[in-house]
């Protein structure tokens, strides 16, 4: 009888064994994947594998079932308990990650909702903005005054270079940052277009990095600074039937934008109207808004150099 308890007993711990071999798997599964494959059917063998565990071997030690409740003192009892602790612990980290492996999504589905609203809001203003234009277009074609004609012209190129930025946003996948050659390549031919009967012959030439971007509000604000030097190189740097260059580069060097816009002309004189017309007025407040300096040079030419931060800095 003693060698039938103890045979019994073998094989009910030989079945232990067998299930806590079972469980390392699962645990090793956790640790590679983090993730249970089947985590309540591990912890509810494991609580019935512990529970029947104790009430057979009383059984087989004791020969009655009212020492049930009796300790099972060896190494296996210990051994299930913790392994009960331990998928107890799993699953409540499984469930944890689930819920969060949740949350992740709905904040997901919301930024790609908040994106499209986006999209759209920048498609509806630029939209806006060609309406606007079209409307000064319009009235710049019933005025006969040469001058009032010129100050349709620019503001048509301010409001154009503004719906630009909003353009290439749009049509873009990144709604934060806008890549700088393809708005200064935009505002360059609206300007070739918009000073073609002149009659000096000027060529435009670029150079900038094709990978340089910045954020939405300072292209807007580096686009209108653009428009309004070459606007006044334009105007005011060559005499009559002159043919001339005018030159924009824009890179950036330890974290610093630098922009120049160079032509060849006759030089801007200090009492002209270029030094202190609204162009010049509003180039300075922009570039104060991108917390740059602007320097200008009268060498060979003109050359105006502005330097400002890659990084937005927010004043308070």
């Amino acid at each position: 009888m003693q060698t039938f308890q103890i045979n019994e007993i073998s094989i009910i711990d030989l079945i232990g064994l067998v299930f806590c071999t079972l469980a390392l798997i699962e645990i090793v599964s956790y640790i590679f994947q983090k993730k249970l494959q089947n985590v309540d059917f591990v912890i509810l063998s494991a609580y019935t594998f512990s529970i029947t565990f104790v009430f057979i071997s009383n059984i087989f030690e004791h020969g009655f079932l009212w020492n049930f409740l009796d300790e099972y003192e060896g190494f296996f009892k210990d051994l299930h308990t913790l392994f009960f602790l331990v998928f107890l612990y799993i699953q409540t980290m499984n469930r944890i990650q689930s819920e969060r492996i949740q949350h992740e999504k709905l904040i997901q589905e919301g930024l790609e909702i908040k994106t499209k609203l986006l999209m759209e809001i920048h498609h509806r203003v630029n939209n806006n903005l060609q309406m606007i234009s079209g409307l000064i277009t319009l009235q710049k074609n019933s005025i006969q005054d040469q001058k009032i004609i010129k100050a349709f012209e620019f503001i048509y190129n301010r409001i154009f270079t503004i719906a630009s930025v909003h353009r290439l946003v749009y049509q873009s996948k990144d709604i934060l940052r806008c890549h700088l050659r393809p708005i200064i390549e935009s505002i360059l031919e609206q300007l070739k277009m918009t000073f073609m009967f002149q009659q000096n012959i000027i060529s435009l030439h670029m150079d900038v990095d094709a990978d340089l971007t910045i954020d939405l509000d300072r292209a807007i604000i580096l686009g209108l600074i653009l428009n309004e030097l070459i606007c006044n190189s334009f105007q005011h740097a060559f005499a009559p039937e002159q043919e001339g260059i005018v030159e924009v580069r824009l890179q950036i060097s330890a974290e610093i934008y630098e922009l120049n816009v160079y032509d060849n002309g006759i030089g801007w004189r200090a009492d002209s109207e270029s030094t202190s017309g609204i162009g010049l007025v509003l180039v300075s407040n922009l570039v104060s808004q991108l917390n740059g300096n602007l320097e200008t040079t009268f060498e060979n030419g003109t050359n105006i150099k502005i330097i400002f931060p890659s990084r937005n800095i927010v004043t308070v």
